[in-house]
């Protein structure tokens, strides 16, 4: 079962890099340096260590800065997150924990920073972006809550999702 586990956690953290990867390369071909953070790995952690993690802030997968020449598209620097998502019926969903993490994980930053969800659709080829913001904020995202794969999830009101752009390469 253990196996089984793993084999499926490490199916997942592949297509995460994917996802990551696709979103970054995307960015900096229109000018931006992305300075990914890489996370201590804390290998097999207790339950007791996993219910201290949701307490605390989400960090970012990366820092985007702009060092172009023109105008960017984007502002000049932001927080991002990358979501690699099968096909079109996951884009918006995200893990109440995980949105409700970057949001402290803003609130405990000094510097007010935009933050920024892309989601790579994997079967469209396509880039979606959603600005963070608090869940509790008009619409309500919290009346949006379901259960995916036994995890509270949000789903991103259509309207706060704006497709950037397609991604001509493929695997």
């Amino acid at each position: 079962m253990c196996t089984q586990f793993a084999k499926e956690w490490n199916r997942k953290l592949v297509k995460g890099e994917k996802g990551e990867n696709t979103v970054y390369d995307a960015l900096r071909k229109i000018g931006y340096r992305v300075s990914p953070f890489r996370m201590l790995e804390e290998g097999e952690i207790s339950l007791q260590r996993k219910k201290e993690k949701l307490q605390e802030p989400r960090f970012p997968d990366a820092f985007a800065s702009y060092i172009g020449d023109d105008e960017p598209l984007f502002e000049s620097c932001f927080f991002l997150d990358a979501k690699f998502k099968s096909n079109e019926a996951y884009l918006g969903v995200v893990n109440v924990i995980d949105y409700d993490g970057y949001v402290k994980f803003l609130r405990n930053f000094t510097v007010q920073v935009p933050f920024k969800i892309f989601f790579y659709l994997h079967d469209v080829k396509q880039i979606w972006i959603h600005d963070l913001r608090k869940p509790d904020d008009d619409p309500n995202l919290e009346s949006t809550i379901t259960i995916l794969r036994g995890a509270e999830v949000y789903q991103i009101f259509r309207s706060e999702l704006k497709r950037w752009r397609r991604v001509v390469y493929t695997d």
